[in-house]
C-alpha cells in the first residue's frame, strides 16, 4: 500500500448466498482526498461503506488500513434506539474519554447549529435533527477518515449544497479525508477530488469530476437523470 493511501482494496469481493455483492473490486483514498461513490441501487455502495468501516468481512481479496486510522462513519438511516432517553449532549459524549466538550467541539457544534438541541432528547428529535447530532459527535471524534451515506437525509440543512459546502469547510479546517455516497450528481461534480462509479460490484469508471471518460460514462448510464428510491 502506499505510503499516503489511508486504505486500500485489492481485488476485494463479497459473497453472500452464492451472490456477488461486490466483485474483484480496487479501490483506494488517499490522505487529504475527498471521493464521492456513486451507483444505482443495488450495486454496492452501502456493501462498500460496510467493508470500509470494518462492518463487513470481505470474502476473498485484500484490505490494508494505515496503522492508528481513525474512521467515523454516518449511515444513511438512523438505527439508533429511540427508545433509550438519553440527552443529546450526552450522546456526543458517547466514547469520548475525557467525557467533557472542550472549545473547539463547541466551536463545531455552533457551526452545524445544534446547539439548541443540546439538552433535547435524541428520541424526540427530527429525522434530519439527529442524522445532524450523528454527523457532529462523527466529527468530534476528530477523524483521519469521515464516511458519509446518502447525506440527503440532512433535510433541516438550508439546501443540499449547505451541507456539502459545511463539510468540506470543516474539512479544510481539520484536515481528514471523506468517502462520500451519493446521487445528486449535479452537487458532486462540484464538490469532490474524485468520483468512483460502481455498477454491479464493480467499479465501472472513475476519475476526477470533469474528466471526459467519466461524464460520457455517467451519461451512457442513465446516472444524470436518475432518482433515488430507498
Amino acid at each position: 500500500m502506499e505510503s499516503n493511501f489511508l486504505l486500500s482494496l485489492n481485488n476485494a469481493s463479497v459473497v453472500s448466498r452464492k451472490k456477488y455483492l461486490l466483485k474483484e473490486l480496487n479501490f483506494h483514498i488517499k490522505s487529504n482526498e475527498f471521493v464521492t461513490i456513486v451507483g444505482k441501487n443495488g450495486s454496492g455502495k452501502s456493501t462498500l461503506c460496510k467493508v470500509l468501516t470494518g462492518n463487513l468481512k470481505i470474502s476473498t481479496g485484500t484490505m490494508k488500513v494505515q496503522d492508528n486510522i481513525k474512521i467515523s462513519y454516518v449511515p444513511q438511516h438512523n438505527n439508533h434506539n429511540n427508545i433509550i432517553p438519553i440527552k443529546v449532549l450526552d450522546f456526543l459524549l458517547l466514547n469520548n474519554v475525557k467525557k467533557k466538550l472542550n472549545e473547539l467541539d463547541y466551536k463545531l457544534i455552533e457551526k452545524l447549529k445544534a446547539t439548541s438541541l443540546l439538552q433535547q432528547q435524541f428520541s424526540e428529535l427530527s429525522g434530519g435533527q439527529k442524522q445532524r447530532i450523528i454527523l457532529t459527535r462523527a466529527l468530534i471524534l476528530k477523524p483521519d477518515l469521515l464516511i458519509l451515506d446518502e447525506p440527503v437525509s440532512f433535510i433541516d440543512f438550508a439546501s443540499k449544497d449547505g451541507i456539502y459546502a459545511l463539510i468540506q469547510e470543516i474539512r479544510t479546517e481539520q484536515n481528514f479525508s471523506v468517502i462520500m455516497v451519493s446521487h445528486d450528481l449535479n452537487i458532486v461534480l462540484n464538490n469532490t477530488d474524485r468520483v468512483v462509479c460502481i455498477k454491479n460490484g464493480k467499479i465501472g469508471c472513475e476519475g476526477k469530476p470533469n474528466d471526459d471518460p467519466l461524464l460520457e460514462f455517467l451519461i451512457n448510464n442513465n446516472w444524470t437523470t436518475y432518482k433515488h428510491h430507498d
